[in-house]
């Protein structure tokens, strides 16, 4: 991935989801939202088709990479995302994300 930030949340993303269903369970798939309306609000770029090459290279079944990285484009053009904040993500993750980036 061109944005080692990106890369650190997506490791962790990978590490907590069930990778046999992808983003089919909503615990899931809010932890997705949410994790990329962080980045996108802190002003760190991500492109979905590095995050579709990259998920598929570390565990997600080719289709539920799509998701991602539908989700991914989705939520990078600023469209509408339906999240029901049960998983909100902390307040310094992308700071913990940058800071994880930087000492690799």
């Amino acid at each position: 991935l061109s944005n080692p930030v990106v890369e650190v949340a997506l490791s962790h993303l990978t590490e907590s989801v069930n990778l046999g269903t992808g983003l089919g369970h909503p615990s899931d798939k809010e932890h997705a939202i949410e994790m990329f309306k962080a980045l996108k609000v802190a002003g760190e770029d991500f492109d979905p088709a590095e995050i579709r090459a990259w998920s598929a290279a570390n565990g997600w079944d080719a289709d539920h990479a799509d998701d991602l990285a539908d989700l991914a484009s989705r939520i990078r053009q600023g469209r509408v995302v339906q999240s029901k904040g049960h998983r909100p993500m902390p307040a310094d993750a992308v700071e913990r994300w940058r800071a994880e980036a930087s000492d690799s």
